[in-house]
């Protein structure tokens, strides 16, 4: 992993395997695309591939993944729950009125920012649905 700091923004590249490459039209996480960033969600600068690996540059997310605090913490307060749950609800919220059906919510796939605000990540089972 690279980490790289565009304007005020850190960022870290991440590489994946890909056997063979993709078809430069075929956009492996297309929801990634859209400017979430603010909203609930990690941002993807971009994205790119060579023969044989695929680059993501995303939004840097320091707080790490929602499951370790919980882990360390053994529960959360009722607080703490109340809050991550509202964080969680307004995210799913977002991405559904951009049309986005978000299906691998789970503490893992939930960090939190330098502010402890909640950022939903992977969306590799991410569905859009434009006729609903």
């Amino acid at each position: 992993m690279v980490w790289l700091l565009i304007g005020k923004c850190p960022t870290h590249l991440s590489c994946f395997c890909h056997s063979p490459p993709l078809p430069p039209y075929l956009d492996p996480f297309p929801y990634l695309s859209l400017s979430l960033s603010s909203n609930g969600a990690i941002y993807r600068f971009t994205t790119f591939q060579d023969d044989r690996h695929l680059y993501m540059l995303l939004e840097y997310v320091i707080g790490g993944e929602l499951f370790s605090h919980l882990r360390k913490a053994g529960q959360f307060t009722n607080d703490m729950t109340r809050f991550y749950a509202a964080e969680i609800v307004l995210a799913i919220e977002y991405l559904h009125s951009k049309d986005i059906i978000y299906r691998d919510l789970k503490p893992e796939n939930l960090l939190l920012d330098n502010s402890g605000h909640v950022k939903i990540t992977d969306f590799g089972f991410a569905k859009r649905v434009e006729d609903r």
